[in-house]
């Protein structure tokens, strides 16, 4: 009786498990990428009750109910790994197929240097995938403090508190022949990406994209190199016209940071070579080679100076450079300088780059190679630094 009792009760246990196996395949649909960024439980969709994923990104957290954040333990199995040693020790973690990740340079004495691709929402709600720098890990996507709200886009963590440098690009492409015709980087078509290289040293990354502009098909190559210690990224890319016609088009990269903190732009001013940029005003791009935000204060509209100290630069050179860059309270427009408008937004002071409107041949191709981070600061001036960056041609 012993023996079969124990029989029906492995047989019952048994069927059980079947049963919750079919229920799960059935109800609960799981989306497991390898991240290891913690446990998320999320309502269903597509007649499912539950998903659970072990990544979110923003387009989940209305659906989110459960999270368990497992970064912070793997942060601090990093931080120690980076102290007890005498190098950098630099995690990126890239998913090829939904071409979006992120790079974390922790350094020896406790500081970090934080890029995120492609973990954001754009104005439409859409999510594009590809090297644009937005997002952050979900600790960010969950949060609800400053600090984690800073850790998004580019920042910088100085062994105390994270600083933001860059936020969520505003990136586009669009017809020269019909300029509302605009697409950002969510309405690329997505071909694909790829991390090429990653070693403690220095990281390779590529992501791929079509867009079709009136009656040609432009493709845009996006390269990203990042190293060890260096507070900036590299970014190259390559527009080619792969149709059978011309292309007429422009193409914008610009930014309205948070410089210091996130969600405000109080404080950031331009910054040059030669001084800040207080109004809203065009540069010279042949004149100068980077332009940036620093985060101290704009007297002209009495913010005085109990800022952060944090800049940002953007760099660009050769026949690359762009052929317009403009400080602004706006997005796609800006004031000349006599007219004397102060930068003064609260949250929209406005970095802008454009290439175009320019024709490109078929078979045909275009570069832009830009260096996109974090300036250093000169304590006895009070200014910002550019670092040193790799020749960029």
């Amino acid at each position: 009786m012993t023996g079969f009792s124990l029989n029906r009760k492995i047989k019952l246990i048994a069927g059980i498990g079947l049963v919750v196996l079919i229920v799960s395949a059935v109800f609960v649909d799981y989306n497991l990428t390898g991240f290891l960024g913690g446990v998320f439980i999320l309502e269903g969709q597509d007649g499912s009750i539950v998903e659970i994923k072990d990544d979110i990104n923003p387009k989940d957290i209305d659906r989110l109910l459960f999270s368990l954040n497992v970064m912070p333990l793997w942060e601090l199995f990093l931080e120690f790994r980076s102290r007890i040693g005498t190098k950098n020790f630099m995690l990126c973690d890239w998913n090829e197929r939904q071409g979006n990740g992120y790079i974390i340079d922790h350094y020896p004495d406790g500081r970090k240097f934080f890029i995120s691709f492609s973990r954001h929402k754009e104005d439409s709600g859409d999510v594009p995938s590809g090297l644009f720098v937005g997002g952050g890990l979900p600790r960010a996507l969950t949060g609800n403090s400053q600090n984690t709200y800073n850790e998004t886009g580019v920042a910088y963590f100085d062994g105390k508190r994270w600083y933001h440098i860059w936020c969520s690009v505003n990136e586009s492409i669009a017809s020269a022949l019909r300029p509302e015709a605009v697409f950002s980087p969510a309405q690329w078509k997505f071909l694909g990406s790829r991390l090429y290289e990653r070693s403690a040293e220095q990281v390779t990354l590529w992501s791929g994209h079509e867009v079709r502009l009136d009656s040609g098909l432009m493709r845009i190559d996006r390269f990203v190199f990042f190293h060890a210690g260096e507070s900036y990224f590299t970014l190259l890319l390559k527009f080619s016209n792969v149709g059978g016609s011309d292309i007429s088009y422009s193409y914008v990269y610009g930014d309205e940071p948070w410089l210091g903190d996130y969600g405000s732009s109080l404080g950031n001013v331009g910054w040059l070579e030669d001084g800040m940029v207080l109004y809203e005003a065009a540069i010279d791009p042949r004149k100068y080679n980077y332009a940036g935000f620093y985060d101290y204060g704009n007297f002209l509209i009495g913010e005085g100076n109990n800022f952060t100290r944090a800049a940002n630069f953007i760099e660009w050179s050769g026949s690359g450079r762009p052929d317009l860059v403009y400080f602004s309270n706006t997005i796609g427009s800006f004031n000349d300088e006599s007219k004397k408008v102060p930068l003064s937004s609260k949250d929209t002071r406005f970095l802008g780059l454009q290439w175009g409107p320019k024709v490109l041949k078929p078979q045909n191709s275009h570069s832009v190679v830009l260096a996109i981070g974090m300036a250093g600061h000169d304590a006895k001036l009070d200014f910002p630094v550019k670092p040193a960056t790799r020749k960029l041609e």
